[in-house]
């Protein structure tokens, strides 16, 4: 994923030193853009720490509405954060009660059913009736809204189920960057 807009690009360095905690997203228009082809089955798996309040996309595989696959945090109409997770724009998983901070973020579709998880813990399910389409990808926001602000240290997309491998996967990324599992 690349941006050639300078004043678009996250931040790997600041002021001559290297950002720690990852890719620093400004949360204003920072955002990577590559191609994904979103099949029938996927895994994604993200270490990333939110610094803002406002709705954000940790990555977006879709070309338009009803397109692709959405993997953020939104803000619901209470003004609690929740992490958001659909396939296609069809029925998404909400699991509220998320905090500001680093968290580990996974979820899983097996061509019929999004699991999401968070530091290992199931946060919810969602069976889809849709199929995803679309060979775009957003790394930090979706299109031109919703950028994330905050830190991605590291990303992770399978084009193919991972269920089978989910833990140990998750068991890496944790023991990497000092998350502790549920």
């Amino acid at each position: 994923a690349t941006q050639a807009t300078i004043a678009s690009q996250p931040k790997i360095v600041d002021a001559g030193a290297l950002v720690t905690g990852g890719i620093d997203f400004d949360g204003v228009d920072d955002v990577l853009i590559g191609t994904h082809n979103v099949t029938s089955a996927y895994n994604f798996f993200s270490v990333t720490t939110d610094e803002g309040s406002a709705t954000s996309y940790i990555a977006d595989t879709g070309s338009g509405a009803g397109n692709g696959v959405n993997y953020g945090r939104t803000v619901n109409s209470g003004g609690n954060r929740q992490l958001t997770l659909n396939h296609g724009g069809f029925s998404s998983v909400n699991a509220t009660g998320f905090l500001v901070g680093t968290e580990l973020i996974s979820q899983s579709y097996d061509g019929t059913t999004i699991n999401a998880f968070v530091d290992g813990s199931l946060v919810g399910t969602s069976v889809q009736g849709y199929t995803a389409s679309g060979t775009n990808l957003s790394l930090g926001g979706s299109a031109a809204v919703a950028f994330l602000n905050g830190k991605m240290a590291e990303i992770i997309l399978y084009n193919s189920d991972q269920s089978a491998n989910r833990t140990a996967i998750e068991a890496n990324l944790a023991d990497q960057y000092g998350i502790t599992l549920a």
